[in-house]
C-alpha cells in the first residue's frame, strides 16, 4: 500500500495540470485550511471563518473562459425551458425589498437602480414597472445580456456586460446569487461599495452552508458544486467581511430552505425527503432567523 501511494502515476499531480498552490481563504484571508472533499476541484474549509472554497483556485482566465463556454452552450436551452411563472416569487421578494427601501428614501422615481448579475433580466423589468428613475442590468456574460435584451425589449432599461457602461453611483444595487460564483468576493464587495451613493443600499443574497441544509447534508448537498459555486459562506463570516469593506448592516436574515434536489424525485425515499424539506421550510420561514439556507442582507453605505 505504501508503494502504491508513492507511485508517481497514482498521484493527483500526474493526472491534472499544475495549479498555483494557494490555500488562502478568499473571504477572511486565513491560510489555515483543510480539505473537505475528494474531487479534483475539491473544497477546502477555512478554520477561521468556517467557509468552504474551491482549491486549487481557478485562474482568472479559466473562470472567464468557462463562463462564456457554458453560457454559450446552455443558456439558450435554459432560456427556452425556464418557467418564468416559477421565478415570480423570487422576483416579487427582491422587488418588495427594493420598494421598501425606496419608500423610505423618498420614492422610486428618484432612485438609480442596478441589478448586478441580472441574468434573464426579470428583476430589471419589475424594477422598471415599479417606477425607478434609472434601471440598469449588468451581467458578465455577453450571451446572457443578449437574451435579457430579447426578454425585456424595453428602451427604458439598459443591459450591458461592460462595467464601463455603468453609472459611477447608484442609490440601490441588487446582487442576488452572484457572490458565490465570484473568484474573489472581497474585491467584488469593494466595487459595489464604491458604486453606491452615500446612504445607498445593497441587497445581497447568497446560499450559506451555516443553514439547516448545509448542516444536515454537508458535501452531498447539490448546492456545493465546485464546477459552479466557487465558495460558500457562513453567515457570520460574510457579515464580518461586509463590515470590513465599510458597509453598515441594516438587516440580515435567512428566508427559506433551498430544495434538497434539483428536480422532482420519483422514488419513495425521494418523495419522503421532499415532504420533510417542505415541513422544515415552513418552520424556517416562520422563525425569520439564520437557520435557513438563503442569506439576505440589506447593507447600507454610510
Amino acid at each position: 500500500v505504501h508503494m502504491i501511494r508513492k507511485h508517481p502515476l497514482l498521484t493527483p499531480r500526474a493526472w491534472f495540470p499544475k495549479r498555483p498552490v494557494e490555500t488562502r481563504c478568499p473571504c477572511c484571508g486565513e491560510e489555515d485550511t483543510h480539505r473537505v472533499s475528494k474531487w479534483f476541484y475539491c473544497y477546502h474549509r477555512c478554520r477561521q471563518c468556517r467557509g468552504i472554497f474551491v482549491w486549487p483556485r481557478p485562474l482568472p482566465g479559466d473562470t472567464g473562459e468557462r463562463l462564456e463556454t457554458v453560457v454559450d452552450e446552455t443558456v439558450r436551452i435554459a432560456f427556452e425551458e425556464v418557467d418564468f411563472n416559477n421565478l415570480q416569487g423570487y422576483v416579487d421578494r427582491v422587488l418588495h425589498a427594493a420598494q421598501a427601501h425606496a419608500l423610505g428614501a423618498g420614492g422610486a422615481d428618484r432612485m438609480r437602480f442596478l441589478d448586478y448579475g441580472c441574468g434573464f433580466g426579470r428583476v430589471v423589468a419589475a424594477a422598471k414597472q415599479a417606477g425607478f428613475r434609472v434601471v440598469h442590468g449588468y451581467d458578465p456574460s455577453r450571451a446572457m445580456v443578449t437574451l435579457a435584451r430579447q426578454a425585456v425589449p424595453d428602451p427604458g432599461v439598459m443591459f450591458t456586460h461592460h462595467t464601463d457602461d455603468l453609472l459611477k453611483k447608484y442609490d440601490l444595487i441588487v446582487c442576488e446569487d452572484v457572490i458565490e460564483h465570484c473568484l474573489e468576493p472581497i474585491p467584488l464587495l469593494a466595487s459595489l461599495f464604491s458604486r453606491l451613493a452615500p446612504g445607498g443600499v445593497l441587497l445581497l443574497s447568497t446560499p450559506v452552508i451555516s443553514g439547516l441544509s448545509g448542516r444536515l447534508l454537508g458535501q452531498s448537498w447539490w448546492v456545493a458544486g465546485p464546477a459552479d459555486h466557487l465558495q460558500l459562506y457562513m453567515a457570520p463570516a460574510l457579515a464580518h467581511a461586509t463590515r470590513n469593506v465599510g458597509f453598515e448592516i441594516v438587516n440580515m436574515v435567512t428566508d427559506c430552505l433551498i430544495p434538497w434536489f434539483e428536480s422532482q424525485q420519483s422514488s419513495a425515499l425521494g418523495r419522503l425527503s421532499q415532504r420533510v424539506w417542505h415541513h422544515l421550510n415552513l418552520r424556517v420561514q416562520k422563525r425569520k432567523g439564520l437557520t435557513g439556507d438563503n442569506l439576505v442582507m440589506r447593507l447600507r453605505r454610510p
